[in-house]
């Protein structure tokens, strides 16, 4: 009752202050009011009156870094909780599990850093009686003395040169040189220059030939000793004592070549593309010192590196050292579009990418504003799924694709949202005459069977974003009119339509000796003749706006090509398989060139795959549009929308039985395909 009471007061006090200062707000407001609690973006989050009152975490515990046996501890803070439980695991992808440490049930975990409890992680659950949330995990590091990795190196230098001895190592904090006369001296205490630093700079003069230099490498754990490293004092060109070795190194990491030489006064690193390159100096960090520094970059595959070693008599070249680039970032392939529409309707903004692990949205209110991460659906997707708000006029998305090694962003794309909230629709249906086909057949179609067919359909439903579809049908077409159809039906289209094109006829599976991807149409005097689909897709691509593409015709899928789905099995299919094979001993040029964000595309069979009919049409064509006329069946989920999604599921459901070959699995050969996947873009209405 007391939540639920402060809840009330809570709301009471948040309408009150909106009542008295609404004037004030500014369009920044306005547009918080317009978008729905589960359409929120960035931080704008909508409470309302069915709000979880579990527990509310304002800070969460912090990594800790600690010298080993010492106590670190690890504090929560939260708002409406009644009971801490700590848990820990041994690292990121460890079981958790429940700690039983000082302070394991209160807001403040004590743990001794223990060298095994390095990398632990530990979080808390607060609880109350409406639930229980888990903070984020926070990582325990145990610091221990220091590790040499790499211990200085003797040197030989010409007099009155300067020489460096470095010291490489892991979890230092300070760094002390000491030197003496000879291998039976006594340690002092250096002052000369970097003597605090892990490379000292040491003046080679006479007095010091033969003098020994080590450092005292410490943290707060304790310090460790490196090995003595000699001076020899000489008058002679550099000698080059270790060679840079090859160096392999993730992406965006850093790969580091060095060179260590007697005599050396002066260093300068070269590099080449490749092993058949011209040598150029380089200026990266460490270019003039015995240690150059290179980030790996996929351009920098295969470079190599040498160092040029000097003295006042003269120079020698190191060995060249190659860098392999370990890995990539993702490649976006396909940036996402521009988007307009109506009020009230749905758009989406789809990236492609290559080697892509995860994805996040964001979004910006205009050109000059700052990027910010959105949470609308699909944001951790390939896909986002934006409602067309009025306030989002002009907002811009793009999004963020990661993989382990690195991310890249893509293009931003900006939302139109049109004025009038309408969305104008176009239709151009291509179709065949079928030899031998049957009026009195069921459907009970002309033999204009397909492009009569969807015409119905069509006529029946309205553009999910706009209204009426305006229909073009041509039949037996030849190339030239597919042509001067696409221009004249979508002649006066702009970035705020829908243009649908359709083709129903063969395939490539109908002419083996044709280009790979081909679409066959019927020229005048019913001959074959070749139209390609890398062609078609450049037609279509010059159309403004957004461009629905359906295909009923054998091979079909190579418009959106993945991986084709036919196994043969029958005399028949064989047949096929071998004439494919035949079809695809020249180039493939045009494979999957409508997978594009401009295009929604659905074809009747994969690539490689015929397209069954029956007499009375096509089988894709018959339950494309029996799912959208009497009665939508196509709508799984009834609001009275067809999206590609449903229409998707519907028609390959269907479909999927009706070809006359099985595999040795009983698996059927008609497979309906779509780009993209799981769209819920909406069609008819």
């Amino acid at each position: 009752m007391k939540h639920r009471m402060k809840r009330a007061l809570a709301l009471l006090l948040c309408l009150v202050l909106l009542g008295t200062l609404a004037p004030a707000f500014t369009a920044q407001a306005e547009e918080i009011r317009i978008i729905p609690a589960e359409e929120s973006e960035g931080d704008i989050v909508l409470v309302g009156e069915n709000a979880a009152a579990k527990p509310v975490v304002t800070t969460q515990p912090k990594s800790v870094t600690a010298a080993v046996d010492t106590t670190a501890k690890f504090t929560v803070k939260a708002t409406g909780a009644e009971t801490y439980q700590w848990y820990w695991r041994k690292s990121a992808s460890g079981t958790w599990s429940k700690s039983t440490l000082s302070g394991s049930t209160t807001a403040t975990l004590s743990v001794k850093a223990t060298a095994a409890r390095d990398g632990y992680q530990y979080r808390c659950k607060l609880s109350n009686d409406y639930g229980s949330v888990y903070t984020e995990p926070a990582a325990l590091t145990v610091q221990t003395k220091p590790v040499i990795t790499a211990q200085p190196a003797s040197v030989g230098a010409a007099q009155d040169s300067t020489v460096k001895f470095s010291v490489k190592a892991t979890g230092a904090e300070a760094y002390q040189w000491y030197w003496r006369k000879s291998a039976s001296g006594t340690w002092s205490k250096s002052t000369l220059s970097g003597c605090t630093t892990a490379t000292l700079s040491v003046k080679a003069t006479a007095a010091r030939d033969g003098y020994q230099y080590r450092c005292r490498v410490s943290n707060a754990a304790g310090y460790v000793y490196s090995g003595a490293a000699a001076l020899t004092v000489q008058s002679l060109v550099p000698v080059i004592t270790a060679q840079p070795a090859a160096a392999a190194a993730v992406i965006n990491t850093t790969a580091q070549f060095t060179v260590a030489a007697e005599g050396a006064a002066a260093y300068q690193w070269y590099y080449r593309s490749g092993a058949s390159g011209s040598w150029a100096k380089t200026t990266l960090s460490g270019c003039t010192t015995a240690t150059l520094s290179v980030k790996a970059t996929a351009a920098r595959d295969g470079y190599q590196y040498r160092c040029k070693v000097s003295n006042e008599y003269g120079y020698t070249y190191s060995e060249p050292a190659a860098l392999t680039v370990i890995g990539s970032l993702p490649v976006i392939t396909a940036q996402p579009a521009d988007a307009a529409a109506a009020v009230d309707t749905a758009v989406q903004f789809t990236v492609t990418a290559e080697d892509a692990d995860s994805y996040q949205w964001y979004y910006r209110a205009n050109e000059s504003a700052g990027w910010a991460k959105t949470t609308l659906s699909g944001c951790t997707t390939a896909i986002l799924t934006v409602k067309v708000t009025a306030a989002r006029d002009g907002y811009q998305y793009r999004c963020k694709v990661s993989n382990e090694y690195g991310y890249t962003y893509s293009e931003p794309a900006a939302l139109t949202v049109n004025a009038d909230g309408t969305v104008t629709y176009r239709a151009l249906l291509i179709g065949q005459t079928y030899e031998g086909c049957d009026p009195e057949a069921v459907p009970p179609l002309t033999c204009a069977v397909d492009v009569e067919n969807l015409t119905n359909a069509l006529g029946s439903v309205r553009g999910a974003l706009g209204g009426d579809i305006r229909v073009t049908g041509l039949i037996d077409a030849s190339a030239a009119d597919i042509r001067s159809g696409i221009a004249a039906a979508f002649a006066d289209a702009d970035e705020d339509d829908v243009s649908i094109f359709y083709y129903s006829g063969h395939g490539l599976a109908d002419e083996p000796d044709l280009w790979a991807g081909a679409m066959i149409t019927v020229e005048a005097g019913g001959g074959y003749a070749c139209f390609r689909l890398d062609t078609l897709a450049e037609l279509l691509r010059a159309v403004p706006g957004r461009v629905v593409v359906l295909m009923d015709s054998c091979g079909s899928g190579a418009a959106i090509y993945e991986n084709g789905k036919l196994t043969a099995a029958g005399s028949d299919a064989r047949r096929f398989s071998e004439a494919v094979i035949r079809a695809f001993a020249g180039p493939v040029e045009n494979l999957g060139d409508f997978r594009e964000p401009k295009f929604i595309v659905m074809t009747g069979a994969a690539h490689l795959e015929y397209s069954w009919e029956s007499s009375g049409g096509g089988w894709f064509t018959w339950y494309f549009a029996r799912g959208i006329r009497d009665g939508k069946p196509a709508d799984a989920d009834g609001d009275g929308t067809v999206t590609l999604c449903e229409l998707y599921d519907y028609v390959y459901t269907n479909v999927y039985n009706r070809g006359p070959f099985q595999d040795a699995s009983g698996e059927l050969y008609q497979h309906v395909q779509v780009y993209p996947e799981n769209s819920s873009y909406p069609l008819f209405r």
